[in-house]
């Protein structure tokens, strides 16, 4: 009996999609994001739900974490642009992002290539199941929110290509997406056993303020000179 309560358990813990009610952490892959709940209104104490929010794990540690960035949420949508918009908005923010960077250490120019690659990353929309992978970082999901997987890296024709949750698309905008190419494109400079976390801080920095660049220029040479993460306790927070 007790054999039979934890194998039910353990399956309502890693196939659940329910949301958190506040506490719980998220993963550690690229690919993954954070689904949110928007409460719009309140009937008789009953909250309503009318939409959603969708944010990279990596731009939401950033932005909880190290208040590093303001929120994207308020984008264009990919699905409501056509491909080649899209991967052309995707590409003119990168670029922005990686001539801001050289402004704050000049080291940052060894990375273009990797910029470049996300910039011509191809993309498709599929039905994906959700993995559940916890890892390293860690920040506390609001209530109402839940990980969720965005999308995938698989190889076609010889290159890389992101495959992106069909059933998330409509909350997906250009700057998440820009996040996510970026994300994976970069795995290839960084240290393969330290390359998830360096992967992170990197985007964290690619889509950081101006003032959380200024506060922590040090670290980004660093991080980009050793190809290996830089301690978190060292980063400054704006908050």
């Amino acid at each position: 009996m007790k054999l039979k309560l934890t194998l039910v358990l353990l399956t309502l813990l890693f196939v659940s999609p329910a949301f958190s009610d506040g506490g719980a952490t998220t993963g550690e892959d690229g690919g993954h994001g954070v689904l949110c709940r928007i409460r719009t209104s309140q009937v008789e104490s009953r909250e309503v739900f009318r939409d959603y929010s969708l944010e990279t794990l990596d731009l939401f540690e950033a932005r909880t974490k190290y208040h590093a960035l303001r929120s994207y949420r308020s984008q264009s949508l990919v699905f409501e642009l056509s491909r080649n918009e899209t991967q052309t908005r995707v590409c003119h923010i990168l670029s922005a992002r990686l001539k801001r960077l050289k402004k704050f250490a000049s080291e940052v120019s060894v990375l273009s290539d990797a910029f470049s690659l996300a910039c011509g990353m191809r993309f498709s929309l599929e039905e994906i199941t959700t993995t559940h992978d916890h890892g390293q970082i860690h920040a506390k999901l609001p209530r109402y929110c839940k990980v969720v997987q965005i999308g995938l890296t698989k190889w076609v024709g010889g290159s890389r290509e992101v495959v992106l949750s069909r059933d998330l698309k409509e909350w997906l905008n250009v700057h998440q997406l820009a996040a996510l190419v970026l994300h994976e494109s970069l795995h290839g400079y960084f240290v393969r056993s330290h390359s998830t976390l360096a992967v992170r801080q990197m985007v964290m920095f690619a889509f950081a303020k101006g003032e959380f660049l200024k506060a922590n220029a040090s670290l980004l040479s660093e991080l980009v000179d050793q190809r290996k993460p830089i301690d978190p306790a060292k980063i400054t927070s704006l908050r």
